[in-house]
């Protein structure tokens, strides 16, 4: 054989080696960047769908390409899984040594791309506004405090609001004395000052005849909480609840 040959043919054999080392390397570099950007899109998914349903319950549509975006991501996550789980199997010696590394490789880097531009969508709001958003305090129609006597315990409220550590208070005294204005004008005083200090002040009625309905009717509706025909008090509970929740974890987001 001539020797020349020889030689072309150990050049050829080591450049497919070199060119093989190359492909199992850079397929574990996008492995493990695929890990990190598909933990990120997860990440991210579950915070616009937490948007999506709380712009649901507001009676707002989500827009047409959040929708669009969600579904993509949804079968992205499956490919992704697919692949993960073929790389999983090579590691723990159950897959093929051969994996057809090429088209593996080349799986792997494309569908790294379409992660990685899903990554980078940005929505301004997951649904056009049908209604202003919902103030966390609105101010109340009352009469000033000023140059009346209840005006010093206006001060003592502002203390009790201001501790933490106080949960709970209660305004007691006999009818007529004021407590409803006093009350009042401590929430047009956090409406002014401190608009933010709560997540939602919600202004409530209740009357002797104890009603729970009507209580909770006072609630939904400041929450935009539309109230189904026939849905009982335990349901639209439930459903105030879980709307108060969002709009705390909405609230930690911003």
């Amino acid at each position: 054989m001539d020797a020349s040959a020889v030689i072309e043919g150990a050049k050829s054999i080591f450049k497919s080696t070199l060119s093989g080392i190359k492909t199992i390397s850079k397929y574990e570099e996008n492995i493990c960047e695929l890990q990190e950007e598909i933990s990120e899109l997860r990440a991210k998914k579950m915070s616009i769908k937490q948007a999506v349903n709380i712009a649901i319950m507001e009676g707002k549509t989500p827009k047409h390409q959040v929708n669009v975006w969600l579904r993509k991501v949804s079968r992205t996550e499956d490919a992704v899984r697919t692949l993960l789980e073929i790389h999983d199997e090579y590691v723990n010696g159950r897959g093929s040594k051969m994996l057809y590394w090429g088209l593996q490789s080349w799986r792997v880097a494309t569908k790294l791309e379409d992660v990685k531009e899903l990554n980078s969508t940005h929505f301004e709001t997951v649904a056009p506004e049908r209604y202003p958003p919902i103030k966390a305090v609105e101010k109340m129609s009352v009469s000033s405090l000023v140059g009346q006597r209840a005006a010093s315990d206006m001060k003592k409220l502002l203390e009790i609001v201001n501790n933490d550590d106080i949960r709970r208070f209660a305004v007691w005294g006999k009818g007529g004395i004021g407590k409803t204005t006093l009350v009042k004008n401590l929430i047009n005083h956090l409406y002014n000052s401190s608009p933010d200090s709560f997540n939602i002040v919600i202004w409530v009625q209740v009357t002797r005849e104890f009603n729970l309905r009507k209580i909770q009717s006072q609630i939904a509706e400041r929450l935009r909480l539309k109230i189904e025909e026939g849905e009982t008090t335990h349901s639209l509970a439930n459903r105030i609840l879980e709307r108060l929740k969002m709009r705390v974890e909405a609230s930690r987001k911003c």
